[in-house]
């Protein structure tokens, strides 16, 4: 089994700063680097200078992102790597949600973006569901 992370999402670190996740996310194949992508999704979250490292990325990157995860996901022949990362698959949709819509409405985001990420999105949303997460309605903030 292939599980990249093994148990809590944060404790990953590979990247030196916010820079390294953008410059590694505008290579349109990282996602093929299975263990450096998910190391890379959990630095997203882990403190840079006080704030989370999120919060120095540019929409861009978090578009790059998505559409990534999504490839990702679907070339993932084992669902136990999907299912050990459940934790982090989860912060890392209502991340994506917040930066790409942002106070947009849900169908000012779906004319905005490109088909390609809304499908991205939508598709993760529904991974989420299938693994069992209560989710609000598509595309609307996180409640619990």
């Amino acid at each position: 089994m292939r599980n990249y992370l093994r148990g809590s999402f944060l404790k990953v670190q590979t990247m030196s700063g916010p820079q390294q996740v953008t410059s590694a996310v505008s290579q349109p194949n990282f996602y093929l680097q299975k263990k450096a992508f998910w190391q890379m999704l959990c630095y997203v979250f882990s403190d840079h200078q006080g704030q989370k490292v999120h919060s120095f990325l540019p929409k861009d990157t978090f578009l790059k992102i998505c559409v990534q995860l999504h490839a990702l996901m679907q070339g993932e022949d084992d669902f136990a790597v999907i299912q050990s990362n459940r934790e982090l698959l989860f912060h890392t949709y209502f991340l994506l949600l917040s930066k790409i819509r942002g106070n947009k409405t849900l169908t000012r985001m779906t004319v905005d973006e490109t088909p390609e990420v809304n499908s991205a999105i939508y598709k993760l949303y529904f991974e989420l569901r299938r693994l069992g997460f209560s989710m609000p309605l598509y595309g609307h903030p996180e409640t619990r």
